[in-house]
């Protein structure tokens, strides 16, 4: 009996060896599977890495050298914290007039480990000195001691501005835009050698902006294009309007912007400064010439003088109404029309204002996307609205009437909404795609 349970007892402690045995060997022969999936995955994930790093590479080859970091101008620096002392040492020396020490700033970034993050510190620091926030700027820079020069402080610090738009090249584009505003304020400066500086510091500016990045800088320049401001501010401006035009891509990207530069321009010919008015008569005259309608352009020169009261509104719109629009209406050209359909709308003669619905009916009929319908919707709106219910004219009402509706219809359309949209979903199969590559590729 005793020998029985011992052979069962036996062949128990052997069948329980050989299971956890085999266990053990079947944990093993996952574990050697799953380390070999994450190693194939991390290859794989490598690989793509490295794929990735060689196309963006090669699209910063072929956009040309003016992206890529330009050569220092000195021993590249070990470490970002000794960049960053060097860049306020040498701030400070600036800050109190020593045109010396303009070169040190932009030699301190060029060498600099991290040329990005130089560029941010230094332009930030920058900013706030011109703006006469020292103390940030002494916190953001980590010294003891930061003064601005009342005599040359000023000049000297829009001197280091051109000083590193012109090293740094388009790579310091995107941290210097943020100092176009503080350097126009300082266009009405009573130091003539600050006034040098600032416009030399905006022009250089905006020679490293790419012209395609125009939007960027129309902010700034729709500010000081306000009628409020001074002459010399408004001056400048204009001129740097047309620098921004300077080849082909400018051009193409001031033309996109047309909707919220003409309306700017248009009211400077108004100006009680003379120098305004005739800069503000050549920029609106280039800014036309961008239209990109040839059905517009034998009447450019009419649509000018309606802009500043030399010709008669209703003449012109009584011409215009028996245009044939054959070509397709865009944003650009809307907004080379609207200044005069608002003439329109708001004169007493009814059949000018007659007119005027129907033309705006028919050119918002005629565009190529609702979008650029977007961009005039809120000045001709209200207008047609107002004509539509105070109109003495039971007809004029009535056109207006149908000539609102169809516009309204078309501006409420969510057209930015639905693009929103489409890119979200088409982001989301990008990144499912790419996913299920790798892990084909994994296994």
């Amino acid at each position: 009996m005793n020998a029985q349970k011992l052979l069962e007892a036996s062949r128990a402690m052997i069948a329980a060896r050989k299971e956890k045995e085999a266990k053990e060997a079947k944990e093993a022969q996952e574990r050697a599977i799953q380390e070999a999936q994450e190693r194939t995955l991390r290859e794989a994930q490598e690989r793509t890495s490295a794929e990735r790093a060689s196309a963006l590479e090669n699209l910063s080859t072929s956009r040309g050298s003016n992206t890529r970091a330009p050569p220092p101008r000195g021993p590249k620096s070990t470490s970002m914290p000794a960049t960053l002392i060097h860049i306020g040492a040498a701030l400070a020396q600036v800050a109190l007039g020593e045109h010396k020490s303009i070169r040190s700033v932009a030699d301190a970034v060029l060498c600099a480990p991290n040329i990005p993050h130089a560029l941010a510190v230094s332009s930030s620091a920058l900013r706030l000195l011109l703006q006469r926030r020292t103390e940030e700027a002494r916190v953001l820079l980590s010294v003891d001691i930061l003064h601005v020069s009342p005599v040359d402080g000023d000049a000297a610090l829009l001197g280091a501005v051109s000083d590193l738009a012109s090293s740094a090249g388009q790579l310091a584009a995107p941290f210097l835009v943020k100092l176009v505003s503080a350097a126009l304020n300082k266009l009405d400066d009573r130091n003539g050698a600050t006034r040098l500086a600032a416009a030399t510091a905006t022009e250089a500016i905006a020679s490293c902006i790419d012209p395609l990045a125009f939007e960027a800088l129309l902010p700034t320049l729709l500010a000081v294009l306000d009628s409020k401001k001074s002459p010399t501010m408004k001056l400048h401006t204009l001129r740097l309007l047309n620098h921004c035009k300077r080849n082909q891509h400018g051009k193409l990207a001031v033309a996109e912007q047309l909707p919220r530069l003409l309306p700017a321009t248009v009211g400077l010919l108004v100006d009680t400064a003379g120098e305004v008015r005739t800069a503000a008569n050549e920029a609106v005259k280039g800014l036309l010439e961008l239209c990109g309608n040839s059905d517009l352009e034998p009447y450019l020169g009419q649509i000018r003088a309606c802009y500043d009261g030399s010709k008669d509104v209703s003449m012109f719109i009584r011409d215009l109404a028996e245009v044939v629009f054959v070509q397709q209406v865009e944003a650009r050209a809307l907004a080379a029309v609207v200044p005069v359909l608002t003439k329109g709308l708001r004169s007493r003669n009814m059949k000018t204002q007659r007119q005027t619905c129907v033309i705006a009916a028919n050119m918002c009929r005629l565009v190529s996307s609702v979008a650029d319908v977007h961009a005039v919707a809120p000045q001709l709106l209200p207008l047609l609205r107002r004509v539509s219910e105070d109109a003495a004219d039971p007809d004029v009402r009535a056109v207006a009437g149908r000539a609102y509706a169809s516009l309204e219809n078309v501006a409420e359309v969510d057209v930015a909404g639905r693009i929103r949209d489409e890119m979200r979903a088409l982001l989301v199969d990008a990144v499912s795609a790419e996913c299920d590559a790798e892990r084909r590729h994994a296994f």
